[in-house]
Order: structure tokens, then C-alpha cells, then sequence
């Protein structure tokens, strides 16, 4: 897959990893052979949107936080309805997460609202303080994915286990967890 996808794409950061290179990375004899993105990375939603914010209001933008939009008008300007009043705009930023309704329904059509849960435990220990501090995901036939890394206070943020619904039939907190010491056999919680 790694070949493939540079010839195809011209992304090569992409390499395969055997079983016993990736338990060295990772601490762990779950996986049998994992792909290794070493340009791939999480973000923190809250910390970016707040970012985006500021540079936006650095900028000139003014912010309408805690405005409801009930309908946007498209046209030569944008005309933003919202249950107080509307503004007019050249350039509206829809920012909604996957929650939207009727907002946009071309763009919601195109979103699909997951859950997952993250567990940060105790600080790591033993073995596991040699595990690679990057960021680590792992998709397999089970269609659950496991995400985790190393915090800069030693700690193992480990996140997964899906809710497509928005509700919480399999208690994911204790799932996550369970997940979290499968995963690290050795995990002392």
C-alpha cells in the first residue's frame, strides 16, 4: 500500500511496519504489522477553533457567538437570519460541527456525526515509558479504532470504541478502558 499510494499520489510518507518493529515502537504484541504515516497527526477541535478565532477577530472578523443561524439567504452577499435579527456578509464561516440540521443540507449530506471516547490513566510506567511519545492509530477487521500517544506529563491518552448514533448502548468509558488494557497487556490502572 505504501508503494502504491506514492506512485498513484505522490505521497510517500507512508511505510510498513513488521510485527517486531512496531512492538519496539509501540510497546505491545497486539498488532502484527501496522502502516506508519509520519505525517498524519491529531488536532485539539477546541484549541484550533479558539485559534481560528483569534485570527479571524485579528483580522477584522466580528464574531456572533451564542446567535442561532435559522437560515442563510445566498447571493451577492450572504444574509445570516438568526432568531434576533440578521446580519449581511460577503463571507460567512459555517461552523457547526456535524450538528447542522437544515443549515446546509448539501453540506450536511456530506457529514456523518461519530462519538469515540479517550482515557487518560495513570502515568506510564515500566516498559511502556519507551513507547514512541507520537501519535498512534489503528484500524482493523473489527471496525474499531484505537488512537493513543503519549502526553508530555507521561501519561498514555488512549481513545476509540465508535458511536455512530450519538448514544451509549456499550457504556464506552468501560469499553475504552477494557479496550486500553487489551491492547497494553501490561497497563497497571
Amino acid at each position: 500500500m505504501a508503494r502504491r499510494t506514492g506512485a498513484d499520489y505522490g505521497y510517500t510518507s507512508l511505510r510498513w511496519l513488521g510485527r517486531s518493529e512496531l512492538r519496539a515502537l509501540l510497546a505491545t504484541d497486539r498488532y502484527t504489522g501496522g502502516l506508519y504515516d509520519t505525517r498524519s497527526g491529531h488536532l485539539h477541535p477546541l484549541n484550533y477553533t479558539l485559534g481560528l478565532a483569534a485570527a479571524a477577530e485579528a483580522a477584522g472578523v466580528r464574531i456572533h457567538e451564542g446567535s442561532q443561524v435559522t437560515r442563510l439567504e445566498h447571493g451577492g452577499t450572504v444574509v445570516v437570519h438568526t432568531a434576533e435579527g440578521r446580519v449581511r456578509a460577503q463571507h460567512v464561516a459555517l461552523c457547526c460541527n456535524a450538528y447542522m440540521d437544515e443549515l446546509s443540507p448539501k453540506l450536511r449530506a456530506r457529514i456523518m456525526p461519530v462519538g469515540t471516547t479517550s482515557w487518560p490513566p495513570s502515568r506510564l510506567a515500566g516498559t511502556h515509558r519507551g513507547a514512541d511519545a507520537r501519535e498512534h492509530r489503528r484500524h482493523g477487521r473489527d471496525w474499531v479504532l484505537d488512537y493513543f500517544r503519549r502526553s508530555a506529563d507521561q501519561r498514555l491518552l488512549f481513545g476509540g470504541r465508535v458511536s455512530y448514533s450519538g448514544l451509549d448502548p456499550l457504556n464506552t468509558e468501560r469499553a475504552t478502558r477494557a479496550r486500553m488494557v487489551k491492547v497494553f497487556r501490561n497497563w497497571r490502572t
